[in-house]
């Protein structure tokens, strides 16, 4: 047992979407007694994002669930109110979530389960960046949106490692059904991803990791919207491409709306350690040396999930995009990854931007 004081405070560096985080934490554990706990944090960006976050957390106790901490997870419930800001460079918009609402449920029965049920409902607002070089396209989708939507997601991880993982399996599935009750957006996506990574020597390790997302717009009343905005569909990171731009392109030939559905497949052959390198240092313990293989599709569909999941496998052939490469791995932190890749595109479609040649990028992890 150990005596939580009245509050703390933290910050630390962080990895996001290809840019550095500085984040700021203070809690007030144990308030009753109960283990609950209040933490607020603030977060910007070197791209210009900003993020903020009030939560209480109030856990929840059973002989049927697993209650230690691992890696942050615990059975509990949990109240949450943030906003949040950034640069979507690829459509040209500046996306603000002013305030946002979300109710969670998260069950643990074994260490490497976790179940998670959240309602969530957030006002969100897109600008142009700049409203002189706008696109027709980019000025579509300004404008508020009200969402409310409910998701359900089941992990089971095994992985000994999030960031530099060596062995072990990761399994996600998980739905988002917006359009409940009040809101403008409504549509259903499903999302799956699943990795695994075996070492297949003393020096090398094998990795495959599957991603797949599914998003159906829903017309539930008249004046719900028939599609979702920039911020709800998806937009992969693909290597050898650049970041967040492959898929459907605006007929402007520079905007990047993103897609509603998209498959990944990537394989990867990890060294355990730097050859050469010998010792304790950081270079040795965060540093590896990476090779990858990668084939993709990003489409718009008008098909549900099943029919979609049915006849895309015939679409390989022709759809499909793939590249390879080598470079290196450097872990930042506890959550974040640095890589610098050599890549070589090997197939894509009028409407991506490849990139031959050095790729540099922040969090981009083997688990995306």
């Amino acid at each position: 047992m150990e005596e939580l004081p009245l509050s703390g405070y933290k910050y630390s560096l962080e990895t996001g979407d290809d840019e550095e985080l500085l984040k700021f934490g203070l809690s007030m554990p144990n308030l009753t007694g109960s283990g609950e706990k209040i933490e607020s944090q603030f977060k910007i960006g070197t791209n210009g994002s900003q993020s903020w976050n009030l939560n209480l957390c109030w856990p929840l106790r059973s002989s049927l669930l697993w209650n230690q901490f691992t890696d942050g997870c615990r059975s509990n419930l949990s109240a949450s109110v943030y906003g949040h800001s950034s640069f979507i460079s690829r459509a040209g918009l500046k996306s603000i979530s002013p305030f946002g609402l979300n109710l969670t449920a998260q069950i643990s029965p074994k260490p490497y389960i976790v179940q998670l049920l959240q309602w969530d409902c957030s006002w969100r607002y897109l600008r142009p960046m700049d409203n002189h070089t706008a696109s027709f396209a980019t000025r579509s989708c300004s404008g508020h949106s009200l969402k409310s939507s409910l998701v359900n997601q089941v992990t089971i991880n095994t992985l000994d490692d999030k960031v530099l993982p060596t062995k072990g399996v990761r399994l996600q599935l998980g739905q988002e059904l917006a359009g409940l009750g009040i809101g403008n957006v409504a549509f259903l996506s499903t999302s799956a991803n699943a990795a695994l990574f075996h070492p297949i020597s003393d020096r090398v390790v094998f990795g495959g990791n599957f991603h797949l997302g599914h998003m159906l717009p829903i017309n539930v009343k008249d004046n719900f919207e028939s599609n979702s905005n920039p911020v709800d569909k998806y937009s992969p990171k693909v290597r050898g491409f650049a970041s967040h731009r492959v898929g459907p392109r605006e007929s402007d030939g520079k905007t990047y709306l993103g897609s509603n559905t998209f498959w990944k497949m990537s394989l990867h052959l990890i060294s355990a350690k730097m050859p050469f390198l010998r010792g304790s240092s950081w270079l040795v313990e965060n540093v590896r040396g990476h090779a990858f293989a990668q084939v993709f599709s990003s489409e718009n569909s008008t098909d549900s999930f099943v029919k979609w999941l049915i006849t895309e496998p015939s679409k390989i052939f022709d759809k499909s995009r793939c590249s390879f490469g080598v470079g290196l791995l450097a872990r930042l932190g506890n959550s974040g990854q640095a890589e610098l890749n050599y890549c070589f595109p090997l197939r894509w479609n009028q409407s991506d931007t490849a990139n031959h040649g050095l790729q540099f990028s922040l969090n981009a992890t083997l688990l995306e």
